[in-house]
């Protein structure tokens, strides 16, 4: 099947059937009317879920209300808690958007030559409510936050469609036609036929053997990392946020709990830590913020791709002082300065666009002043005239009058 490009109405002739009729099985037909009984039953409230809670259903930014919530530093909404749910599960709609952000592009990056996530931005920014200063001001650190969210919701919107609709289909023609009713039929031939591909399935097994590594879940759920920082700091009465440490065990205790983790590797991780920093405190150490990355970096080793465990999305390397990075010829430093490299090269391009917008405006208002002033004097000349060619009638009048009688 490898090389085929089309969508679902190419699907019969490429599995060789002139049409319906001759369906092996109603294959094709069979699974047309699961994803219509399966729209039905979106329509009904009716997922299979016993909490009554439909894929689509979106609460935040409902009915054209623009949402009023507090944004950390790194763009990450952070209270009310409720909220920041909703704002998550929104972006998770806007990624399964495949108007938005299609599932038959091969990378997420792919998205930056066109204006798809300009596209998302107007439909986000229209939910936010930004009449508080402190919003309008993070307005450009939240647009990266959310593209950042983006992209992992679209890479997990793709996965849970290959492991739902292709994995149990892989030896069958049907796998060529997606139930979901929210998936277009192009975009999942295209999206199949790619997975089907010899260097998407040997990138495909390298991603599970590295899942199979991870040992650790945090318990966030649908909250932030920053939303539920926010939240400790609250029930704890902290002005500032925790260190790294702290922030790694309000996140991996099991819920309910301020003893127990979620798994054995955080419980081990957690000891080693406050091991370490007994160690550190009985040599007369004072646990100062660089003494605290030092052990975090040995306790969970150094920070890759300028990424930042145990923060939340959005975060770098710069943000974090004593951090300890990955030395593979680059630099912290250059890193750094290739990151604000590129954010200034976004910042440069929509200043350019904005400087072109305000640029056309203005010859827009030249031009519709130029034609006032036209037509004003237009209508100066036409009452000159006017007022010439009634004196001139007043004269013949008068000399009309003037003239002797005979």
């Amino acid at each position: 099947m490898e090389g085929f490009n089309g969508d679902e109405d190419n699907v019969l002739e490429h599995l060789g059937l002139d049409n319906l009729t001759e369906d092996l099985g109603n294959i094709v037909e069979n699974r047309k009317r699961q994803r219509n009984d399966n729209e039905d039953d979106e329509l009904n409230g009716d997922n299979g879920d016993d909490n009554g809670r439909g894929k689509n259903i979106i609460k935040w930014g409902r009915n054209g209300v623009r949402e009023n919530v507090l944004w950390d530093d790194g763009g990450a909404p952070i209270w009310p808690t409720q909220k920041c749910g909703e704002f998550s599960r929104y972006l998770g709609y806007l990624a399964s958007d495949g108007g938005l952000y299609p599932i038959d592009v091969p990378s997420f990056t792919e998205f930056k030559k066109g204006d798809n996530h300009d596209m998302m931005w107007e439909k986000v920014q229209g939910t936010i409510d930004w009449s508080n200063p402190e919003t309008e001001k993070r307005k450009f650190t939240i647009r990266k936050y959310v593209i950042d969210i983006i992209n992992d919701r679209w890479r997990h919107h793709k996965h849970i469609l290959k492991k739902t609709f292709w994995e149990p289909y892989q030896n069958s023609p049907s796998r060529f036609v997606c139930s979901d009713n929210t998936v277009d039929s192009g975009q999942w031939v295209r999206f199949v036929t790619r997975l089907e591909k010899a260097e998407t399935k040997e990138k495909a097994a390298i991603n599970v053997r590295n899942r199979k590594q991870k040992k650790m879940s945090h318990t966030t759920g649908t909250m932030t990392y920053a939303a539920k920082i926010y939240k400790w700091q609250l029930e704890n009465k902290k002005d500032s946020p925790p260190n790294r440490k702290e922030r790694f065990k309000i996140t991996h205790l099991k819920k309910g709990s301020k003893t127990e983790y979620i798994d054995e590797a955080s419980t081990q991780a957690v000891l080693i830590f406050e091991q370490k920093e007994a160690e550190k405190a009985n040599q007369n150490i004072e646990i100062t913020p660089k003494v605290v990355e030092d052990i975090y970096a040995d306790v969970f080793g150094v920070e890759r791709r300028n990424r930042v465990r145990g923060m939340g999305t959005g975060y770098k390397w710069a943000d974090v002082p004593f951090i300890h990075t990955e030395n593979k010829g680059i630099s912290k430093e250059v890193e750094e300065l290739r990151a604000a490299v590129e954010e200034q090269k976004s910042v440069s391009a929509r200043a350019l666009m904005e400087v072109e917008r305000l640029r056309i405006e203005s010859a827009r208002e030249r031009n519709e002043v130029a034609e006032r002033e036209k037509q004003r004097e237009a209508k100066l000349d036409k009452i000159r005239a006017d007022q010439l060619q009634m004196m001139e009638n007043m004269k013949k009048m008068q000399d009309l009058m003037e003239m002797p009688r005979t």
